[in-house]
């Protein structure tokens, strides 16, 4: 559990803490007189704009000794952690125990006011929590949507551009096609010659496409969605799925154009030349 800051000051015997305006001109190290005893500057404390900075601080027994009161207490200020009205009850209690013979009063405006100031600064805190939660789903629940549209497109348009691509492979191929026949070679090499070829090319684009997703995620994500950048670290999850599925789906965008030039006459194509 963390410490508390202590409300005083811990001065040592025969120094003292002298205020803003009462330290000007003088240093840390010099002696003041006070009450005819002299005492060694320790500390001149900063500006704070209230009584405190026409104040000496001195540790008890000297005080008690210039004013000649030894063994007698003023006054103890005490801060509790809440103060709310239905603490006091429960804190003369408690002091009760280590001070029997103590009077204890509240400085109820004081203890109001700091219990409303938390309340409300508690309140302002949830209420902010709650406003980024809210606006981190909003930008979750966004980005989940215009994923699950925008993929599909993309997929599809891929998948139709490789198909395409490899359409125009078949047809610039005819006549290597027609000579393959010719010197015997079989359906299944000449399949595996133009399905390999696919599978390349969506092994190559897959990789390309997880390593630029990756980079466009980062960085459009901490810029622009102002999003952690450790949320878009590299999942290799991810990077196996593109590296089997990117193939995967090439392949079965080129097995239409593979049927056809496996289908070709060889005589026909032979004949054309």
């Amino acid at each position: 559990m963390r410490r508390k800051k202590p409300m005083g000051y811990n001065i040592q015997r025969g120094t003292v803490f002298l205020g803003y305006e009462l330290g000007v001109g003088r240093k840390v190290g010099e002696t003041v007189t006070v009450e005819g005893k002299q005492f060694k500057i320790a500390r001149i404390l900063p500006e704070k704009g209230s009584k405190e900075d026409i104040t000496i601080a001195m540790h008890l027994r000297d005080a008690q000794e210039i004013l000649n009161k030894p063994g007698r207490v003023n006054q103890i200020l005490a801060l509790g952690c809440h103060c709310a009205g239905a603490d006091l009850p429960n804190i003369r209690k408690q002091l009760a125990q280590v001070l029997p013979d103590t009077r204890i009063t509240e400085f109820r405006s004081i203890a109001l006011a700091r219990a409303e100031q938390r309340n409300l600064v508690e309140r302002q805190q949830k209420a902010i929590l709650a406003e980024m939660r809210r606006s981190r789903e909003g930008v979750q629940q966004t980005l989940e949507t215009l994923a699950g549209v925008v993929t599909p497109l993309v997929v599809l348009a891929a998948a139709v551009w490789v198909g395409l691509l490899a359409l125009a492979n078949v047809r610039e191929r005819r006549t290597e096609i027609g000579l393959l026949r010719a010197l015997g070679k079989g359906s299944l090499t000449i399949g595996w010659l133009f399905l390999g070829k696919a599978c390349l090319i969506g092994l190559a684009g897959g990789a390309a496409g997880f390593a630029l997703g990756s980079w466009l995620a980062a960085v459009l994500g901490s810029q622009a969605l102002d999003v952690a950048s450790h949320y878009f670290d590299l999942r290799y999850d991810m990077l196996v799925c593109c590296l089997a599925g990117a193939p995967l789906l090439s392949v079965l965008a080129s097995y239409l154009p593979t049927l056809a030039a496996l289908t070709q006459d060889p005589a026909v194509v032979l004949r054309d030349l």
